[in-house]
C-alpha cells in the first residue's frame, strides 16, 4: 500500500516539485467532516437496504456477544455492544485506516488525481483514477488469502472494477474541492450481523 505514495514522492523529487503539492494540508473543516461521515452514511444506506429488502437480518447475536467479550467488557445489552462497535470503528478504524491507506492516498489522490485534473474533465479524472486504483489491487485480489473474503474472482474482480471508479467520484471531488489528501477512506467492513 505504500508503493503509490513512494512513487509519488520520488516523482516529485525527480521533477523538483514541492511535496506540499500532494495536498498535505488539512483542508477546510467542512470537507473533513463530510469525509468522516460519508462511510457511515454509505454503510447506513447499504445496510438499511439489506434489512428493509429482507436480504439480511439484524443482528447476529453471536457476533454482538463476542464483540463485548473480546474487548473484555463482559456481558452487556445488545444495543450497548452495537453502539460500542460503531464508536470503536469510528475512532480506532479511522486511525488504523489513516495508517494503512496513506501510501495509496498520496499516490492516487495526492498525485494522480491532481495531474489528471490538469488535463482532463472531472468525470474522466474520477473514472481513470478509479480504474487504475482497481487494477492496482488485482494482484492482491487474486493471490492474497482472505483479501476478498472468499468471493470467487470471476465475480469479485468485475464488481471491484466497477465499484472503485464509482467510489473514486467522491474521493476525487473531495481532493479537488478541499485541496487536501486527508480524507477518511476507511472501508466499511460489514459487521457479521446478518
Amino acid at each position: 500500500m505504500c508503493c503509490p505514495g513512494v512513487a509519488a514522492l520520488l516523482t516529485c523529487k525527480y521533477l523538483g516539485r514541492e511535496l506540499s503539492s500532494l495536498g498535505w494540508k488539512w483542508g477546510k473543516t467542512r470537507y473533513q467532516v463530510i469525509c468522516y461521515l460519508r462511510p457511515l452514511a454509505c454503510g447506513t444506506a447499504t445496510y438499511g437496504f439489506v434489512l428493509l429488502s429482507g436480504l439480511g437480518g439484524f443482528y447476529n447475536k453471536h457476533f454482538v456477544a463476542s464483540f463485548s467479550k473480546d474487548f473484555g467488557l463482559g456481558p452487556m445489552r445488545s444495543w450497548a455492544s452495537i453502539a460500542l462497535y460503531f464508536i470503536f470503528t469510528a475512532t480506532i478504524g479511522v486511525i488504523r485506516g489513516c495508517v494503512t491507506v496513506l501510501g495509496e492516498e498520496i499516490g492516487w489522490r495526492g498525485f494522480l488525481v491532481t495531474e489528471l485534473a490538469k488535463r482532463s474533465s472531472f468525470a474522466v479524472t474520477a473514472i481513470v483514477s478509479g480504474f487504475i486504483w482497481a487494477m492496482w489491487h488485482y494482484p492482491i485480489s487474486l493471490f492474497a488469502d482472505g483479501y476478498n473474503g472468499g468471493t470467487p474472482a470471476w465475480y469479485y474482480l468485475p464488481m471491484f472494477t466497477v465499484m472503485l471508479p464509482v467510489i473514486s467520484f467522491a474521493g476525487t471531488w473531495m481532493r479537488l474541492k478541499s485541496g487536501s489528501l486527508w480524507r477518511r477512506r476507511v472501508h466499511f467492513v460489514p459487521p457479521r450481523w446478518y
